[in-house]
């Protein structure tokens, strides 16, 4: 009997990580997209109020900042595809790893490729999933 139950709990857990991994991605691939539409209303949405984003050549920027920047800046996201993507559940805390590829064009009118490796961390707050971390580190671009 005892079995059963650990096995009922067990499957459970299994059934809400799932879950959870498969909500996780659709607020990624929504994410992604308000980029492409310059959507900044999602990113308040998604990002908690507490969100920071760290990147390459030690730079760093909070919720606010980053979503001025977002409104400010003219360039035109084309595209942004992830794959290998890693979801990773722990309670109310998911940590997503991935590999993005943004496609975009600069005010000059040429195209860019950026790659990089990302790692997003998600709490489970006010009825939702909200982003409180963001890393990317580049592997390369081309144009």
């Amino acid at each position: 009997m005892k079995f059963l139950f650990y096995l009922a709990f067990f499957l459970s857990a299994l059934e809400t990580n799932a879950q959870s991994e498969h909500e996780i991605m659709r607020v990624m691939r929504q994410w992604a997209d308000a980029y492409v539409k310059r959507d900044a209303a999602f990113l308040e949405e998604v990002m908690d109020d507490t969100w920071t984003f760290a990147g390459g050549n030690n730079f760093r920027i909070n919720k606010k900042d980053g979503i001025e920047a977002f409104k400010k800046d003219r360039t035109r996201y084309l595209s942004i595809t992830y794959r290998n993507e890693q979801v990773k559940t722990y309670d109310n805390t998911v940590v997503v790893t991935l590999e993005e590829e943004i496609k975009l064009q600069e005010t000059t009118g040429d195209t860019t490729t950026i790659r990089s490796l990302v790692t997003d961390v998600f709490i489970r707050r006010k009825g939702g999933w909200k982003a409180v971390a963001t890393h990317k580190s580049p592997v390369n671009s081309t144009n």
